[in-house]
């Protein structure tokens, strides 16, 4: 399982002096959550942010029938928060639950908003974040009007292919739109070639 620290996270994106990235490291804790936890539950304050260190987090909605509809599988190394419901300043509406053994690590959202803008640098790197978060759920938009579930699930395998080897397959079929019977027989279809 990749280990990433934060740091070398930071260094792949901006160039901070050592005394901004010590500032930026400052303000995350590490947090103990098991697997099956929550970091964040749906009508909690918007309030968390998470860099995975190490692991996989899913998010997901409760739909009005009480079904859980997972949207997203935060795979190390990234960030996971409601970043929509803190940017409306309204409580928090995705779940966002551990699904592996996790090395993360915690900042208040407020906190790192007043570091960066404070420093340039900092606005620079959490835009980055926050636009990469945005991008992401745009295309998986798009995918579900353009893609057939075969196309959706082909394209899950080539971008993250570790989740398949950890997550169960009823998260992945939610994922994709999907009953688990269909992920079956998309499977079943795709092995006999």
């Amino acid at each position: 399982m990749n280990n990433f620290p934060l740091e070398h996270f930071i260094d792949h994106i901006v160039s901070l002096t050592p005394s901004i990235k010590q500032e930026f490291l400052n303000l995350f804790q590490a947090v103990d959550i098991g697997k099956k936890q929550h970091l964040t539950r749906y009508e909690d304050r918007a309030k968390k942010i998470a860099y995975i260190q190490q692991g996989i987090l899913r998010g997901y909605y409760v739909n009005p029938v009480g079904e859980e509809v997972t949207t997203n599988f935060f795979v190390a190394p990234t960030f996971a928060a409601d970043y929509s419901s803190y940017l409306q300043n309204l409580p928090v509406r995705m779940n966002i639950q551990v699904l592996t053994p996790s090395v993360l690590l915690v900042s208040d959202l407020d906190n790192l908003n007043v570091l960066s803008e404070k420093h340039v640098i900092i606005n620079k790197f959490y835009r980055v974040i926050v636009e990469r978060a945005f991008a992401f759920q745009q295309e998986r938009q798009v995918s579900f009007i353009l893609n057939s579930a075969t196309e959706r699930y082909l394209q899950l395998i080539k971008d993250r292919k570790q989740i398949f080897e950890e997550i169960p397959q009823h998260y992945i079929a939610s994922y994709l739109g999907i009953k688990p019977q269909s992920l079956s027989r998309i499977r079943k279809n795709l092995a006999k070639g």
